[in-house]
């Protein structure tokens, strides 16, 4: 079982990153991470410029590396210093295939930055050779493969104690 505050990509993420709740984020939706959009509003701009992320505290307190790979979907001050210092916290979130080191980008391309990887993948003949395995589909956009009638044992096994 698991719970998220919300169903919607950039209020979860934003829970999950800084361990706040949606109203104390003030990001309530996939649109409120743009800063054009939260600082229409004088309380929705004061609490998503006030969140912290635990890779900002963990950066600047207590001197960790902090990476992140993978769609981001939050508030860009998020990336950098809590004193609006230009310097970032999360240190490389993309990968350049070409010269084998990793990057940092803020493009907001996260469809791109999936292709690439792809590209690179089926360039190498990794993706090739994961979909000759026999009894997979492939998928149709990813190229991967994956076992149609995968199905998981749920089975639950109960304990009985005897009072006595």
């Amino acid at each position: 079982e698991c719970y998220t505050q919300c169903p919607v990509c950039a209020p979860a993420r934003v829970s999950l990153r800084t361990g706040c709740t949606l109203k104390r984020t003030g990001v309530q939706s996939n649109q409120m991470v743009k800063e054009h959009v939260y600082t229409k509003m004088d309380i929705f701009k004061e609490r998503v410029q006030a969140i912290e992320s635990f890779d900002q505290i963990l950066v600047e307190e207590y001197g960790y590396a902090s990476e992140y790979y993978g769609k981001w979907h939050l508030p860009d001050h998020l990336y950098y210093r809590r004193d609006n210092d230009a310097s970032k916290v999360i240190d490389f979130n993309d990968y350049d295939y070409e010269k084998d080191i990793p990057r940092f980008s803020n493009d907001g391309m996260y469809a791109t930055k999936y292709r690439r990887y792809l590209e690179h993948f089926d360039r190498n003949g990794d993706i090739e050779n994961e979909c000759t395995k026999e009894n997979t589909q492939q998928d149709i956009y990813s190229k991967y493969s994956y076992p149609p009638n995968l199905i998981l044992d749920m089975t639950i096994h109960q304990t009985h104690h005897s009072v006595k």
